[in-house]
Order: C-alpha cells, then structure tokens, then sequence
C-alpha cells in the first residue's frame, strides 16, 4: 500500500506541476506524435486523393546545368560554321579511326585469298583516306534526299536518272564508292573481340558517340525514354519485330531524349538477353526487372539531380517510381495494371471522360477513362511530381458539337513530353538512304550518322542558327564531299583532261587461264545505250576501259 500511495502521490504532483504551468509542449509531443503516425500510415498505404486538396510530398529541387558543355567555345559566326557543329559529334579523329579500320579489313581480305582468287574490288585496292570517307557518308545522305531505284542510276549519264553532283571531279567514282562501302567497318579486325560480345562489329563506334552526345551538351528537365526501330530485315540474332513502328523489323535501340528538343542525350542497341543483363549493374537496382533497368541505365548520368522522366507503360512501374525518388529523381509514366495499381483504384467507378485518383506517399495513381469510337478506354498513370488535378479540355465530337472533358493534369504532361522519341524517327525519315545493305552493322553505324547531323543542327539552333534541318543536311553533305578536296581518281581523270599524261595507246586485254579472250564493255557505247564489248582497252585510262578501235577510242580523249 505505500508503494501505490507513493506512485500516486507522484502522479498527482506531475498534473499539478502540468497544469500550473503555461508550457504546452507535452501536449504538443504527443499531437506532433500523432501526426507523424498518420503521416506513415498514409505514406504506407493508398489513399483517395481530392482534386484541389492534394499535394506532393516530394518536391526534389532541379540542380542540372543545360545547356552546351561550357569548354566548348562557339564561334561568332553560327550561320556559316556548319562544319564547326559537326565536327563536335563527328570529329576528325573519329574518320581517321574509320579509314584506318576499312584500310585494315581491306588488307586482312587480301591476304587471307589466293593472287588468283581475288575480286575486281581488291585487285585495284588502294588505301583509302579520311577524306574519302566523309565522301563516303556524305554521297550516302546524299541519297536519302535524292532517292533512286538502283544505286548504279546516281552515276548514270542519261538524261533521265543524271545527277551532276555525283559527276563533279570532289565526288566519288561509282567504282571506288561501291568499293569503299563494302570495306567500311566500325571496328579494329586485327583485334580479338569480346566473347559473347555480339555487337563487337560496331563497339567502338557506339562508345564514342555516346560518350560525345553525353559529353557535349545537357539536356533541360524533362527527359523522354522509348524505344526506336532501325529498319533491317536480313538474317540477325537479335531482330526485334514492333508492329507499331513504321519499320516494324529492324534493331530495336532505346532512347533517351531531351523532351524539348529531340536531342539524342544516350542510347543503348538491344541485343542478346547475355549482353542485355549488363544494363544498370548498380547494386541499389538488383530487384528491378529488364525494362526498368532500361530507365535507370540511359539516364545513370541525370539521377540525383531532380530530373523528370517520362516513359510508357513498358517501361513503367511503382518500383521504379521508388527507386528513382530515392536518386531524387521524377517520374511520369503509364503503368500496367499488374505493376503497383492498388486494387481500390482498379475497382474504383470513374464516368467516361473523367479522372480518379489516389495516392500513396508521394506517389500519385490516376484512372483515367475515356470514349473513343472503339468503346471506353481505361488508363493507368503513375506521378511523383505534380498534384491530383484536372484541366478541362475542349473536345469537337462527331457533327461538329463542341464539349468540355475533364484531362489529368499529369496526362498533358505525359502527351506533351513523351513523343519525342517518335518524332525524332519521324522528323529522319524523309531522309533515310532506302538502300539495301547485307550487312546490320553498316546499316545501324549510317543510321547513327544522320542522327549525329540532327545533334548537330540542334545544338547549332540553341546557339542562335536559324537553318532548318534539311538545309543543315544539305550544307553537311557539301562539307562532307566538297569540301574534302578534290577525288584521286577523278583527279587523275582531270589530269588526263589537261595532257598531263602519257600519250593513250589501245592495247589489247591481258588473257587470263580463266579467260584466255577477255573482253569489256564499250565505255562510248554503254554512253549511247548500245550493247557492245571489245577486246581492247586504254591502259593509261583509271580503270583501264574497254573501247572499241573504229571511233569510240578517239571520241573517248577527245
């Protein structure tokens, strides 16, 4: 009994020193207490989100610095210094790596075939500069402005499929282009590659130009992952088929894309599910599936600095949602309804055309359900940025009656920032070489040189050019073959023009045990659309032509 009286005399003495004195801070402990239970309990599990009185729990201040990388110093004159933006995606280091791999695969072809064995396109091998592979790169863009059914119809000299460009002295011959392109590789074939490394063929080329759009300029808030498809059909291990594509069989590359701009920030070529494993190989991202992996390993260079993503439904989830908020990073995508849409909120009733909401900590879950002529359309959207709110929206239904329809405000969003991965595809399209090419590497490294131009003339616009894409292409090609000097052989051809050479004599075509009569077709002749071949030629000529003895010879060096 004298131990309760004591505890009592105790408690008694606490509730009158309580409420003798003025200080409320233990009843303020306890509301605070209170309050951060509530607080966990809602951030804990889904809550319906009131339009109006909802707000993110997580505002992540942006730190990024867009914009051109501040080392790079612009000249003055931005309207004439095309080759100044291209240089910086497609540099002059970059060429003389590829001359020097084309001249390696050339030599290592040669020596692996018999003096007998070897085809025309070897036995007339000369090594091959930078220069002539911008001529290269150039003619190929070329190509994708001015298309033709054969590639043989860009050097034709009928008045019907004539193209002047090809027959300057700075372009190309159709020979040593044809020549060139069979050679041009995008990887050292002295070097052993990887095993298991099924993109060795063209490796070293995507290292550089991810390092070089990473490195050189920084895209603003708002960034745009999807995936893109490089039209291929050939035999390949790993050809994606996407029947919304305007390609639908090809190499499928993600994308990651500054949303007001297009610019291409970083890719990354889907290959097979061994190369694949590689993507974000930080331990933090262990639990994430494939695609969501896809998310963190294109923008491994933006998290942690209040970023904005946006992504679709493939790509999307609320683990992926988590895991970037806690680089501090947003995240706006559509989301399936397996992965992290709370069972309340599927079964919640929304009326067409409208929006339902609800939210867990700071992340926001819309139901959004829309009339289309098909029937009624129910989509999932996830947030970690913006409050439940709607936006009325003017509608034109059929017969011209105009009506308003409550949108998400995420939805706008989400519509306004998402596409720039398909408008990148559509903006290149118009200007896609349609040649076919057997080999997949040479396919997607030319595909990467056009979209390199387009770095190029964007980063060009943000610095005050006014040129519009296909202008920029059109200067690009000029700096590519014309300003490059001068080809070897049309500058012997020139030289012969002029009688800077040794007198031209027919002599008759050198028998082979193959072919004890050789002949070749008649250059004049082939001209005049007649059929005809000759068992003579002009040695001192480039390519040595066949031309007949009556008057082809003479009309020939005239």
């Amino acid at each position: 009994m004298a131990q309760v009286d004591e505890i009592s005399e105790l408690m008694t003495s606490d509730d009158e020193d309580y409420l003798l004195s003025d200080d409320s801070s233990g009843e303020s402990d306890v509301l605070d207490s209170v309050d951060e239970d509530v607080q966990v309990a809602d951030e804990l599990s889904w809550r319906p989100a009131i339009v109006g009185n909802d707000a993110s729990t997580r505002d992540i201040e942006f730190f990024g610095t867009p914009g051109l990388n501040p080392g790079i110093i612009v000249p003055a004159d931005v309207e004439n210094s095309t080759s100044f933006f291209l240089g910086l995606f497609l540099s002059d280091s970059l060429f003389e790596d590829l001359a020097m791999w084309t001249n390696r695969r050339a030599w290592a072809a040669i020596h692996s075939l018999d003096a007998d064995d070897l085809p025309v396109s070897l036995l007339q091998w000369n090594e091959c500069s930078a220069n002539e592979v911008k001529k290269l790169i150039g003619m190929y863009l070329y190509m994708g402005s001015n298309k033709k059914t054969e590639m043989n119809d860009y050097w034709s000299t009928g008045s019907y499929h004539s193209t002047p460009y090809f027959q300057a002295p700075e372009a190309l011959s159709r020979d040593r282009f044809k020549q060139l392109l069979g050679f041009l590789r995008f990887y050292d074939c002295l070097e052993d590659p990887t095993p298991g490394d099924p993109l060795y063929n063209i490796r070293p080329f995507l290292n550089n130009l991810r390092d070089t759009c990473v490195n050189i300029y920084r895209p603003d808030e708002e960034i745009s992952v999807d995936e893109s498809l490089v039209l291929y059909k050939g035999r390949l291990g790993f050809k994606q088929y996407i029947p919304t594509k305007r390609a639908r069989y090809g190499i499928k590359v993600y994308c990651a894309c500054e949303s007001e701009t297009g610019y291409l920030f970083n890719f990354r070529v889907h290959a097979t599910p061994e190369e694949n494993r590689r993507f974000a190989l930080d331990p933090q991202s262990g639990n994430l599936s494939f695609s969501e992996k896809i998310v963190v390993e294109l923008c491994q260079d933006l998290l942690d600095q209040g970023y904005r993503i946006f992504a679709d439904k493939w790509f999307g989830s609320y683990r992926l949602a988590m895991y970037l908020l806690d680089r501090d990073t947003h995240l706006t995508c559509t989301i399936r309804a397996d992965r992290g849409v709370p069972i309340e909120l599927r079964q919640l009733n929304v009326p067409p055309n409208d929006v339902g909401f609800m939210r867990k900590g700071a992340v926001l879950a819309a139901k959004i359900v829309e009339r289309k002529e098909s029937g009624l359309k129910t989509l999932y959207l996830l947030d970690t940025k913006e409050a439940a709110s709607k936006v009325p929206v003017r509608r034109i239904a059929r017969g011209g009656a105009a009506a308003a329809v409550q949108k998400c405000r995420s939805a706008l969003s989400y519509n306004r920032c998402m596409g720039d991965v398909d408008r990148m595809d559509g903006h290149m399209q118009p200007y896609q070489p349609a040649r076919k090419i057997r080999k997949w590497f040479l396919k997607l490294g030319l595909h990467l040189c056009l979209q390199m131009v387009r770095n190029a003339w964007i980063v060009y616009c943000k610095c005050g050019g006014r040129k519009v894409f296909v202008k920029f292409l059109e200067a690009s090609i000029r700096e590519f073959v014309q300003s490059t000097g001068m080809s070897r052989r049309r500058a012997a051809a020139a030289a012969q023009a002029f009688g800077q050479v040794s007198p031209h004599f027919p002599m008759r075509i050198a028998a082979r045990e193959s072919q004890p009569r050789p002949t070749k077709r008649c250059r004049v002749c082939y001209r005049a659309e007649r059929i005809k071949r000759s068992i003579y030629c002009c040695p001192a000529c480039p390519g040595e032509p066949g031309l007949c003895l009556e008057t082809c010879f003479q009309q020939w060096h005239s």
